[in-house]
């Protein structure tokens, strides 16, 4: 309920942080965003993602990566083009890098990375960077001893169902309890009608 709230909350102020993703990747792509704005929304979306998985309700995953590594690409890119504008390249090709790459990072898969984002925006002389920033992406997390998303929330599925079985067999085992100390008890203790009370 209160995660719930929180995600009301933030889309009564701005709705532009919030939804499934594919108009904010679009946005990214286009590169119309102020600096601000661009900041906001990766800030938000960098919180309320991993807030929204935490209860361990099925949610998406795959729209949500590609708009913080899009935006988080354009944050990059604004910065390069106020410090060094002469260097900087297309705003549009650096978020869509980002987004490769960060999906790269999590996910763990660079060909599906490297497709996607070429599929997605239509250009293939993205693919030399793509190709450079996705075999970092997939080298930095597994030097650092980072697992793929997908086989920890694998794990975290798993704990939660163990923990649920564990709940029932206990309460089953309380139930069963009851039931036997009631055998062997006054009817009356165990609110047994007394017509269905054993004779002794």
């Amino acid at each position: 309920m209160i995660i719930g709230a929180i995600a009301g909350f933030v889309a009564w102020v701005g709705d532009v942080a919030i939804g499934g993703g594919e108009s904010q990747v679009q946005a990214a792509l286009d590169g119309g965003h102020t600096f601000s704005l661009i900041a906001i929304v990766f800030l938000v979306r960098f919180v309320l993602g991993p807030l929204c998985y935490a209860p361990g309700l099925p949610g998406g995953l795959f729209a949500p990566l590609l708009v913080i590594g899009s935006f988080a690409g354009l944050l990059i890119g604004k910065t390069m083009e106020a410090w060094v504008p002469g260097l900087t390249p297309p705003l549009p090709a650096i978020a869509a890098t980002g987004m490769g790459a960060l999906f790269v990072a999590v996910v763990r898969a660079p060909v599906t990375g490297i497709a996607l984002v070429v599929e997605m925006t239509g250009v293939t002389s993205l693919f030399v960077p793509l190709l450079t920033a996705c075999a970092s992406a997939t080298a930095v997390p597994a030097l650092l001893g980072s697992r793929p998303i997908y086989d920890t929330l694998q794990e975290r599925d798993a704990g939660h169902r163990e923990s649920a079985e564990r709940w029932l067999a206990g309460r089953r085992r309380t139930q069963l309890a009851h039931v036997f100390s009631c055998r062997g008890s006054l009817a009356q203790s165990c609110d047994v009608p007394p017509s269905q009370a054993p004779r002794s």
